[in-house]
């Protein structure tokens, strides 16, 4: 039996919306979860992956459940791509009992470092901030996208939006150089942390919605 590939992309895309997942732990895994209702169908979504010519990995039984995984960076946010505010429901972060609002840190002293100290101690001081990462977790939390995403390439409207609200507030509240924040958020270049910071900016003058976003994420960030 042979599937073509449009047939195979409708099968795959059907059962990922119906309760697919993915698990991304940046620059280690990247994997597609799909849960077939039986062997019948677990065939069919084996016979849709090999289709695309995708590697069918082994299925393995998780809670009882049959689970037919897929292994890929590129392949796992081409299924992103198809609910990325909830394909990564069971994302630590955002599990139900573990959600919560980030705490506030104590303000910190902007951090000074000249250009003859070495890029991975910057990195190391800019990873440890905790300023950044409350302002990271806040719009997070508020917009439910998991922070991974970030630091991530990905640019799917949501995530580019929490990054640029992320680089507009580190730059309004915290006394780091674009440089430092550009570290912090993926090794980013200072200019498109300029550039993200002002895109939120000009969104404001001319999107009522975004500046009542803005509003609300400030009273938060500054209230706790």
């Amino acid at each position: 039996m042979e599937i073509n590939k449009i047939i195979a992309r409708q099968i795959l895309k059907k059962t990922f919306l119906r309760d697919g997942y993915l698990r991304i732990r940046l620059g280690k895994s990247y994997e597609v979860r799909l849960f077939p209702k039986d062997n019948e169908q677990l065939k069919e979504i084996r016979l849709s992956i090999s289709a695309l010519g995708i590697k069918v990995s082994n299925t393995f039984t998780k809670h009882g459940r049959i689970v037919q995984p897929i292994y890929g960076k590129e392949i796992t946010y081409q299924f992103l791509k198809l609910k990325p505010s909830t394909a990564l429901e069971r994302d630590p972060y955002l599990k139900s009992d573990k959600l919560e609002m980030p705490k506030k840190p104590e303000p910190q002293p902007r951090t000074k470092y000249n250009q003859k100290e070495l890029p991975k101690e910057i990195y190391k001081q800019a990873m440890k901030s905790d300023q950044l990462k409350f302002i990271e977790r806040t719009v997070c939390f508020h917009l439910k996208i998991s922070p991974t995403l970030i630091k991530s390439n990905l640019r799917s409207q949501e995530v580019v939006l929490a990054r640029h609200l992320i680089m507009y507030f580190a730059r309004l509240d915290t006394p780091f150089s674009l440089t430092f924040i550009g570290i912090y958020l993926g090794n980013r270049n200072h200019t498109t942390i300029l550039h993200g910071s002002n895109k939120i900016v000009s969104l404001m003058k001319k999107d009522m919605e975004i500046n009542k976003l803005v509003k609300t994420l400030s009273v938060k960030l500054k209230s706790e």
